[in-house]
């Protein structure tokens, strides 16, 4: 009879532990999720032919700082389709594109397309690696980065023909 008592026991002790346990307190995410001041180091080249047939070269390079918050990953929908796959393994990485010095840099056509939706929602591993897991890594196109529990790096780079672009970010957590 005494053994069934301190079976009892333990089992209320061992429900009352993982009742009290709170599921996000045991997020490994959670050291990275604050608000970062960050710098973004922007660099663009490339070129074209005109209605004669010459070739035209240009560079942009550009510098700006932002605010850049990171999240628990939580998915999304939109009209075309949704992202629910792995969201214990993801961070939201959303930039700040209320300040004045963001859009100023927003003048291209691509520009214009790839800073409407200023996040990024890559998988982190236990090491704080970011990767893009939906996306195969190619010479044409790579998005790579690592985080710490105060500071983090974020590189997308894409090439392609006459253009290559690459977007770093480097923030420290406030």
């Amino acid at each position: 009879m005494n053994k069934f008592f301190q079976l009892i026991a333990l089992s209320i002790i061992v429900i009352t532990i993982s009742l009290s346990c709170n599921k996000d307190s045991l997020d490994f995410r959670n050291k990275y999720i604050g608000t970062y001041d960050a710098v973004v180091y922007r660099n663009e080249s490339g070129g074209y032919l005109d209605s004669l047939m010459v070739y035209h070269h240009y560079e942009y390079n550009d510098t700006f700082t932002t605010i850049v918050s990171v999240l628990p990953y939580d998915g999304f929908s939109v009209s075309n389709g949704s992202n629910y796959d792995d969201l214990e393994n993801r961070l939201w990485i959303l930039v700040n594109t209320n300040k004045p010095a963001y859009t100023e840099v927003a003048n291209s056509i691509y520009d214009k397309l790839y800073f409407k939706y200023p996040y990024y929602h890559p998988t982190i591993d236990a090491k704080g690696f970011l990767s893009y897991k939906d996306y195969q890594p190619s010479p044409q196109w790579n998005i790579s980065g690592q985080i710490t529990k105060n500071e983090f790096t974020l590189t997308e780079y894409t090439s392609y023909r006459f253009y290559s672009y690459s977007y770093t970010i480097k923030g420290i957590k406030k």
